[in-house]
């Protein structure tokens, strides 16, 4: 009996380690809102957003619909990224998802929705790390609102960086990570 006393709490404080949640959102422009969890950072970009970015504008993307991932759509994809990364391989050939695991506590995300035409909803996920020099700046100058940074206007692109730049694609219906690509190294 003593033996099942401390192996409940045990087990409940292992599941709720293992647990994602949200603790902050807030608009911080007409097309984004900044999402806080327990373990992660980022920005959720909504549907009306039409990111100025190569790979949306190739046939297979026009044909999608945008939508604003909900809170609990970004659980599911946190929970997803931290569970199923580490054993992905990226079609990178420097690369694979367990490095990429390695750095989620490290990287700032941003989200964005797409429903395919077949029904299929799905969240790209785009990742760099937290330690550029415009995050130290804005941690800085010491100001109660530091200056709203530029990944929260526009999906941040940056060519190279290796795994510190990554790009998932989750298909919330089947919850899988559907791809993984990272930069290259110069």
């Amino acid at each position: 009996m003593k033996k099942l006393k401390l192996l409940l709490p045990l087990l409940l404080l292992i599941l709720n380690a293992s647990a994602q949640k949200i603790i902050k959102t807030e608009h911080v422009t007409d097309h984004s809102i900044h999402v806080m969890g327990d373990s992660f950072e980022g920005i959720i970009f909504e549907g009306e957003y039409k990111a100025p970015y190569p790979v949306f504008d190739t046939t297979e993307y026009k044909n999608n619909k945008w939508f604003t991932p909900s809170n609990d759509d970004i659980v599911l994809c946190e929970k997803i990224l931290y569970k199923k990364l580490k054993n992905m391989n990226a079609k990178s050939k420097y690369f694979s998802g367990k490095v990429v695991s390695k750095a989620l506590d490290k990287s700032y995300r941003q989200y964005i929705g797409y429903i395919t035409p077949n029904g299929d909803r799905f969240v790209y996920v785009n990742g760099f790390p937290t330690d550029e020099e415009w995050a130290k700046k804005a941690i800085k100058n010491g100001k109660k609102t530091p200056p709203i940074p530029s990944w929260y206007n526009n999906l941040f692109e940056v060519l190279d960086g290796g795994a510190s730049f990554w790009h998932i694609e989750i298909n919330l219906n089947t919850k899988k990570i559907i791809s993984l690509f990272t930069n290259g190294v110069a």
